[in-house]
């Protein structure tokens, strides 16, 4: 237990935040429910080895997709969210499955519902 008796807060140190604020501001709008599943597919990868680049059956990248998956594997780093299904995000991605919340991302996504962050 720590008690104190202090008029005004002294700042111990000060540390850039592991992902900017507008990131974490849009988490809400990515996942609208708690236990939302943010669906995936190849078109949200921006890397393709050659084979891939030559396969027809794949779509092309997608840069506002590529945008938004930039954002969601910044959220991956800090464990707000985790690929469903599968290791890693790139492969949630090219085999099309999803990613979701984890317990974290859930507590963080409802601060910024409610305005919070």
């Amino acid at each position: 237990m720590f008690k104190t008796n202090v008029k005004t807060f002294v700042s111990l140190r000060k540390a850039a935040a592991p992902i900017p604020l507008a990131d974490l501001q849009v988490l809400a709008t990515y996942f609208p429910r708690p236990d939302y599943d943010f669906p995936l597919d190849p078109s949200y990868e921006p890397e393709r080895t050659e084979e891939q680049k030559a396969d027809p059956n794949l779509p092309p990248p997608d840069p506002q997709k590529n945008a938004v998956f930039a954002v969601l594997q910044r959220y991956v780093k800090v464990n707000l969210v985790r690929p469903v299904g599968e290791a890693h995000m790139w492969h949630a991605a090219m085999n099309s499955k999803s990613c979701e919340l984890t317990v974290l991302g859930q507590h963080y996504r409802q601060l910024v519902a409610d305005g919070l962050i």
